[in-house]
């Protein structure tokens, strides 16, 4: 069975045996996400690995992301990153008073972003709540000038952490 839930189709496998033709015979025809404007325009043309298209490239990405990012090892050395980040949610929750209502969304997706840049490039996200209002802007939007504005401060993100590495190799060369 087919629905659509907005501009989305969705399949309904409502049987066991539907689900396992859906599941493993036709695998690779459900695996492929859709091409958004967002991931051409953000994310370098679907170079990413939540974006990139089912194939030999999403493989090869999804490989070096469980070797080198989410090991065992590598998950457990970015241990104290989480303890710490948690910690300061927490203590932020606790300041916000028992009265004051607090927006747990916002809370948390800081959180990921605060502990995916320190794992990923060893200190916190500067502009994290810019960062986040672009992401979330980039999901639902379908205007080229706002994507390029997402492109922008995602660009220029990513290019600050790219200075800082050169600097600080620059610095240990001397």
């Amino acid at each position: 069975m087919m629905l659509r839930l907005g501009e989305t189709p969705l399949v309904v496998a409502s049987s066991r045996e539907t689900a396992r033709e859906v599941l493993r015979t036709h695998d690779a025809n459900f695996a492929t996400r859709p091409r958004l404007l967002a991931g051409e325009v953000v994310l370098y043309g679907y170079a990413d690995i939540l974006f990139s298209p089912s194939g030999d490239y999403w493989r090869r990405l999804r490989q070096l992301c469980t070797a080198e990012v989410l090991g065992p090892k590598r998950v457990l050395s970015f241990r104290h990153i989480r303890e710490q980040e948690m910690a300061s949610q927490v203590e932020e929750i606790r300041a916000a008073g028992p009265s004051t209502p607090v927006d747990l969304t916002a809370l948390f997706s800081i959180l990921v972003i605060n502990n995916v840049s320190r794992a990923s490039f060893g200190n916190k996200q500067r502009n994290a709540k810019e960062f986040l209002s672009a992401v979330k802007t980039g999901g639902h939007s379908s205007k080229w000038h706002t994507l390029e504005d997402i492109h922008r401060i995602v660009d220029s993100t990513l290019e600050e952490v790219t200075e800082e590495r050169r600097g600080a190799r620059e610095d240990k060369a001397r």
